[in-house]
């Protein structure tokens, strides 16, 4: 589940969020690893780093973001997932 606002997506890219298709490579790429820890460089509105999290295919998730707009993505996504206690901005 993903807060709809942010202001960069197109109504493909949202789609293919909804589906959990998004950058389909690199999910697949996370989904072959096993790591405890994800740290999302340019996180946007934190679709990878939550969602590792929401599957519990991670225990913890770093979003690190310069653009101000995008914590406000990430926070609202953080508690419609309730993964607060896992994610650090």
């Amino acid at each position: 589940m993903f807060y709809r606002e942010a202001f960069w997506s197109s109504l493909h890219e949202i789609a293919l969020k909804l589906l959990g298709l998004y950058e389909q490579n690199i999910l697949e790429f996370l989904n072959e690893k096993q790591f405890d820890t994800f740290i999302s460089i340019g996180a946007a509105e934190g679709y990878h780093a939550v969602s590792l999290v929401k599957q519990s295919l991670i225990k913890r998730s770093f979003c690190i973001e310069k653009d101000l707009r995008n914590f406000m993505y990430i926070n609202n996504n953080v508690k419609l997932n309730l993964t607060e206690n896992q994610m650090y901005l």
